[in-house]
């Protein structure tokens, strides 16, 4: 949604997903919206941008869990 946080859920909610146990990330269908970034532990660089996009996405309820490899 261009940066736009706001937008992001509502094109969410429009899609069915839902905080519906106010954990702060949305589910739909019992499915949680979540997903792993794995980078390679000998690259600091790919570390920061995967932690930074945890970061942008936790606000809008999708749960990025960031794993080195």
């Amino acid at each position: 949604a261009d940066g736009n946080p706001d937008k992001a859920k509502q094109i969410l909610a429009n899609g069915g997903w839902k905080d519906s146990d106010g954990d702060g990330g949305v589910e739909k269908a019992g499915m949680n919206a979540e997903f792993t970034i794995l980078y390679p532990v000998s690259n600091p660089t790919s570390q920061g941008l995967a932690l930074a996009i945890a970061q942008m996405l936790k606000p809008v309820g999708i749960k990025v869990n960031v794993e080195g490899k």
